[in-house]
């Protein structure tokens, strides 16, 4: 056979001209295909490591229901094979943030990541016992709130409204130029809607219009807590462990004192003194449960003393009154986190000292530079008041996911 000349080779050009096609289109096909596998697997691992997140998510509100003050978090939880790692952290004084990352199962490409961010509230169903109780309230300083169960120490303007201060007057000293009281105030009125018996402050000394002022003919009790006889024998107990370099007088009704050079720490349980004189450091290990002080005769602070509720617990610590008609003037720098109640005793917070809880008394006085942080989590206890409350509490959730 003869090939026109030049013709020769040409079937063997076609035939790798149509190999080089079929070549590319498989590279084509196999990148495509492999581009649809790897997108199915991004898929998988990104939905695996959202519902791990959601689950570290689940988890962190479950140890936070159980126990409000639980802020360890998770690290590297297994789960499906992957893992979540969870923190917790104060967004505000009554708000927290809970972040979750879960990690997917390392297939093919690695793991995925995906993040869950959760903030939480706490809301009270017991307002109205997040109060400040007395008969005659005045308020030079500042009462503001702040919720133990988020953040045990709030910094200095993260602290919120809150609260409620029961009182047949309140009132302030001096102008209202500046916000004092960022709590709902509820004047004693024996004949409402007309402020009779009492007084209440004006409207630029509350928080308005957050906050309300308001008159009420419910009779609200002062707290009174009584130590019988069973207290004064589990007190005689306690008292008798204190080494007799801090006491005087009697196990049971004795002084207890402590100079400015000494330091006392004292474990958990119930103490009665006659009268108790703090120049020094008073330690109480509420870690280990609460601490409950009675006196009958006097409270005494001489600054810069300390009295340290270990726990910060606000309901760790009650200091009650049970003699009554004496004057109780908080004078430590450090902070006091304490229930701090009497009858018929004047109360006062004076410039430079800080309460965190609350208080109650016939008569109470913020000094100009004092504080009182009302404590959100619990307050008075109900068994003082006229009103009921409902569960002890729950929370408000909002998402953003990543």
């Amino acid at each position: 056979m003869n090939f026109p000349r030049g013709a020769r080779g040409s079937t063997l050009v076609l035939n790798l001209l149509v190999m080089g096609v079929f070549a590319a289109t498989s590279v084509i096909v196999y990148k495509a295909a492999k581009t649809m596998v790897m997108e199915a697997v991004y898929f998988e691992r990104s939905a695996q490591a959202q519902a791990i997140a959601e689950s570290g998510v689940e988890d962190a509100l479950h140890s936070l229901y159980s126990t409000s003050s639980w802020r360890t978090g998770f690290y590297q939880k297994s789960l499906g094979g992957g893992y979540y790692t969870v923190s917790v952290t104060s967004a505000s004084a009554i708000s927290l943030n809970v972040t979750s990352t879960g990690y997917s199962a390392p297939f093919l490409l690695g793991r995925a990541v995906k993040s869950v961010g959760l903030t939480v509230q706490f809301v009270s169903s017991t307002t109205p016992t997040t109060a400040v109780l007395s008969s005659n309230l005045v308020v030079n300083g500042t009462v503001d709130a702040y919720d133990p169960r988020v953040n045990l120490s709030p910094s200095t303007g993260s602290f919120v409204d809150g609260g409620t201060v029961w009182a047949d007057n309140v009132t302030t000293g001096g102008s209202c130029a500046s916000v004092r009281i960022k709590a709902s105030v509820i004047v004693y009125n024996a004949a409402p809607p007309a402020v009779a018996s009492g007084n209440s402050p004006g409207s630029g000394c509350v928080n308005t219009p957050t906050d309300t002022i308001s008159s009420t003919n419910t009779i609200v009790n002062l707290p009174y807590h009584l130590c019988n006889a069973a207290c004064k024998a589990v007190a005689a107990v306690n008292n008798a462990t204190i080494p007799a370099t801090y006491r005087s007088g009697s196990a049971l009704a004795e002084t207890l004192t402590i100079t400015s050079a000494q330091t006392l720490s004292l474990s958990s349980g119930t103490y009665y003194f006659k009268q108790v004189f703090i120049d020094g450091t008073l330690n109480l290990n509420t870690s280990s449960g609460p601490v409950t002080i009675y006196y009958t005769n006097q409270w005494r602070e001489t600054s810069p003393c300390a009295v340290n509720n270990i726990s910060k617990w606000p309901s760790d610590l009650l200091i009650a009154d049970v003699g009554g008609g004496h004057t109780v003037t908080l004078n430590c720098t450090a902070p006091h986190h304490a229930y701090m109640e009497g009858s018929s005793n004047h109360f006062t917070v004076s410039s430079g000292a800080e309460l965190y809880g609350h208080f109650s008394g016939a008569d109470a006085t913020i000094d100009s530079g004092g504080k009182l942080h009302v404590d959100l989590s619990e307050g008075v206890s109900a068994t003082h008041l006229t009103w009921t409350t409902g569960s002890s509490g729950s929370w408000s959730e909002s998402y953003k996911r990543q």
